[in-house]
């Protein structure tokens, strides 16, 4: 691990090369379905933080693994299954604006460099699970396991959330939300009020089924792929466009969501019937059906 002493004297310049040498690191954590209220985006929801605005989602058993691999001193090498670019740069050259300049980003806070990072996904890219967020979540976890006895080394759950949001938000000019990196962290299915006015945590979790509920929900959940892609950045830039020209503003009546009765409908309902239906007209996802909600979180 690295010495306390040696990322004081040369925080800016770090070689985990022979760290990694010894040993390749490995962190991961699940994608999400949301379940309603897209208002995790900061732009859209603090204007309306007296009408409460929250989000709903699901973190499912399609993880991302993240693996840390040594590489050359002074490089850092990203590559990801589903992309056949693979991008290596000079540590103090690296471009954020990339394809996988989000993840150069989270490297560069950390400092460090002589590393290779392989990314995989259970679930298909571009997908709408939040497979981009979900890797930066468990790329920050497995970068932290490096430092020893320095503050990276104590990273927790919110600050992980916490770093994660801000250099999404940073690298994507404030076009992300928070909910993505919110499933990854803490898995489960959850309610999330939004409060970004707040000074401390700008959001507050409400746990909406015990283990039992969610093994019942799973029970009754399909998730198929429709095949189209899906870019977050591009989505969320026209919906703030909109949002703050005047042409979206939505009434309290619109923000209004009871996520405890939609999950209550959905546990009450047979869906047999319609799961059938679905694999029908739906192109699965390549060699399952169903995925169980869990609460397996960041690990």
């Amino acid at each position: 691990m690295v010495p306390a002493t040696v990322i004081k004297n040369n925080r800016m310049s770090i070689s985990v090369k022979k760290i990694l040498e010894k040993q390749s690191i490995e962190a991961s954590a699940p994608c999400r379905i949301d379940a309603g209220g897209t208002w995790d985006i900061k732009s859209l929801a603090l204007p309306l933080e007296p009408f409460h605005p929250t989000t709903v989602n699901i973190a499912i058993n399609l993880r991302t693994t993240v693996r840390l691999y040594p590489f050359r001193g002074g490089r850092v090498k990203i590559s990801s299954e589903g992309f056949s670019v693979t991008e290596d740069y000079p540590h103090d050259h690296v471009p954020y604006h990339s394809s996988f300049g989000l993840f150069f980003a989270a490297i560069s806070y950390f400092g460090f460099h002589g590393l290779k990072v392989h990314i995989r996904s259970d679930s298909p890219v571009k997908s709408a699970l939040g497979g981009s967020s979900t890797a930066l979540a468990a790329l920050i976890k497995a970068l932290s396991k490096i430092a020893d006895g320095v503050p990276h080394s104590k990273l927790k759950g919110h600050d992980i959330l916490h770093l994660a949001y801000q250099l999404e938000d940073s690298v994507s000019s404030g076009k992300c939300g928070i909910q993505d990196q919110a499933a990854a962290v803490f898995g489960g299915v959850n309610q999330w009020l939004w409060h970004f006015g707040r000074r401390r945590v700008p959001y507050e979790r409400k746990k909406l089924l015990d283990r039992k509920g969610r093994v019942a929900l799973s029970e009754r959940v399909i998730v198929a792929f429709s095949g189209k892609s899906h870019v977050s950045s591009r989505i969320n830039r026209n919906w703030i466009t909109d949002f703050l020209s005047g042409e979206t503003l939505p009434g309290p009546t619109e923000m209004a969501y009871r996520p405890e009765s939609a999950v209550v409908h959905t546990l009450q309902t047979n869906t047999d019937a319609a799961k059938a239906q679905i694999v029908k007209q739906s192109k699965l996802f390549p060699g399952e059906r169903l995925w169980t909600t869990f609460d397996s979180c960041l690990g």
